[in-house]
């Protein structure tokens, strides 16, 4: 019983070999006709006559060797594009966060916190008249100071931060109490300010203390958060920790010592 089911199986193999090998006959037969016809030559799918011209003849060789190359899609194209477009966006919304690494002294964006904030207000307490914020970052500080009455100012290198603080100080109301403004902190005089709060890192402490030795006007107060001034006498320090803001009160004639 097994013999005769494995003949019979070899038997309808062996039909459909020959159907298929008729069927490629056929088929062989249709494209000579097809190849036969003016203008093409056989093997020369469908690329025309390259004459005398050197090049067109290498590029057909090239292509008999691979004919199966598919042209991209517009789907493709435009989904590609999209990307394309989508990181160069992202590299320009993350370029001025990263950019400070490069500078002489990076001064990265970190928030203040609410103690930090609540720390500040207090050193500004019992003072009045305007407030600059160096390196404002989202603006807090300044729309802080606004609501307690001041005419605040924030400078900040990041033009995203700029825009984001604006747009913070519009949604609260305060467009008139509170201004942003993108500009480097080392070229912004500071001779018009009765206040000045800055957010410096320890490395720029230093020449922060000399620009605010030589441009702040007496009897302003300069609040100095996370790290004091190494050289000037701290009038008061609020808050400990990260959260320490040091107030200078420049009408002393203070020097560093």
């Amino acid at each position: 019983m097994e013999y005769r089911v494995v003949d019979t199986l070899k038997e309808e193999l062996k039909l459909r070999s020959e159907e298929n090998e008729k069927k490629e006959e056929v088929l062989r037969t249709v494209l000579d006709k097809e190849i036969e016809k003016p203008g093409l030559v056989k093997d020369d799918l469908g690329l025309g006559d390259p004459g005398n011209c050197k090049v067109c003849q290498e590029l057909q060789d090239e292509f008999r060797k691979n004919p199966g190359g598919v042209p991209p899609k517009r789907m493709g194209l435009i989904v590609a594009a999209g990307i394309g477009g989508f990181a160069v966006a992202i590299s320009a919304v993350c370029l001025p966060f990263v950019a400070p690494a490069f500078r002489k002294f990076c001064l990265p964006y970190v928030p203040a916190t609410d103690t930090q904030v609540s720390n500040v207000m207090k050193a500004l307490s019992q003072r009045s008249g305007t407030v600059l914020d160096i390196g404002s970052g989202d603006g807090r500080i300044v729309l802080a100071a606004a609501k307690q009455g001041f005419q605040a100012k924030g400078v900040e290198l990041n033009r995203w931060l700029v825009y984001y603080s604006r747009f913070r100080a519009w949604r609260l109301g305060l467009s008139r109490q509170a201004g942003f403004f993108r500009a480097d902190l080392w070229k912004h005089d500071l001779t018009q300010y009765d206040n000045v709060v800055i957010f410096g890192v320890e490395q720029m402490m230093s020449d922060l203390e000399k620009k605010v030795i030589k441009e702040v006007k007496p009897d302003s107060l300069v609040v100095a958060c996370r790290f004091q001034f190494p050289g000037l006498k701290a009038k008061t320090e609020i808050g400990s920790g990260v959260d320490t803001v040091w107030t200078y009160q420049m009408s002393e004639k203070q020097r560093p010592v």
